[in-house]
């Protein structure tokens, strides 16, 4: 069974909705957090704009003796059709405004992906068309053709069939994946930290995180402010979340696990000269916190 596979790379499709996917992943955790409405809508429009290009991000077809076929994308959408219910097959050129995606025409339906290009499809069954965009209706044509009409001029065993694009799919999955490695490291950063209580010790759980002995803490009290933020010297900053080494005015070393802006601020200076920022979205949390540790280094 001879069998050919054709795939087109949507490449408008993905030069619109990756910056896109990039800028609403990006909203939702600089904006989205701050407000649930936001965070619902950025949400969406990120979820849309991924599942769109997973979608659309290429356009492939397949055709054997028996089926002409293809799939949009991942394969969420696809058709198949017999080889012996087809009448014709041609090269056409679609209107512009016609546009990419799935489309209605006046006289039947537009799968495309990219360009104007396409192959027409019509049917012995029905009066309505199909046509698949590609950037090969020529080719895909005539071995169509070939097939219907059992000539086997046109159907050769050594025409050439488009491999699938390695470069193209993984210039796709390297956009994947710079955007979630990022959108990992801002879910993963912008937890909030946990407190585990050991018996000399306390341990702050999340990036960073550090455990610290009572005996090490010299001073203990809380503050409506932090000082200025002057450098990072290995730490997490995104939106109000700052986490790991700092270096703020007037203090070179120092540890931060704080959101800015939800006063107060716990503030420990340690017996190896760092200083220690903590707080909570929940201010009474962080009272909380700090009567705890009071307590604890009274012992």
């Amino acid at each position: 069974m001879n069998s050919k596979k054709y795939t087109q790379f949507g490449t408008i499709i993905v030069i619109i909705f990756l910056p896109l996917l990039g800028f609403f992943t990006y909203k939702l955790f600089t904006e989205g957090l701050k407000e649930s409405s936001l965070l619902i809508l950025f949400s969406l429009l990120s979820v849309i704009m991924f599942v769109s290009l997973l979608c659309f991000y290429q356009l492939t077809i397949f055709i054997d003796d028996t089926y002409v076929s293809f799939k949009l994308g991942i394969g969420l959408f696809g058709r198949k059709y017999r080889i012996d219910n087809i009448k014709s097959c041609k090269a056409v050129k679609n209107a512009i405004f016609y546009g990419i995606g799935v489309k209605m025409m006046p006289n039947g339906w537009l799968y495309n992906v990219s360009g104007l290009k396409a192959i027409e499809l019509s049917f012995k069954d029905k009066n309505s068309v199909i046509r698949i965009g590609t950037d090969r209706p020529d080719e895909i044509s005539a071995y169509i053709t070939g097939l219907i009409s059992h000539d086997s001029s046109l159907v050769s065993n050594d025409a050439t069939s488009q491999k699938p694009k390695n470069k193209i799919n993984t210039f796709i999955l390297g956009g994947f994946i710079a955007l979630l490695i990022p959108t990992f490291l801002i879910l993963y950063g912008n937890q909030e930290i946990k407190i585990k209580s050991n018996a000399d010790s306390f341990q702050i759980k999340s990036m960073y995180g550090i455990t610290i002995k009572y005996n090490e803490i010299s001073q203990l009290d809380t503050l409506s402010s932090i000082p200025n933020i002057e450098f990072k010297n290995n730490g997490y900053a995104f939106g109000k979340v700052c986490k790991g080494n700092f270096r703020l005015a007037g203090i070179d070393h120092a540890k931060l696990f704080v959101n800015r802006g939800s006063a107060p601020y716990l503030h420990l200076k340690l017996s190896d000269s760092e200083e220690l920022f903590i707080n909570f979205k929940d201010n009474k949390k962080t009272v909380a916190l700090y009567k705890w540790l009071v307590e604890k280094t009274r012992k």
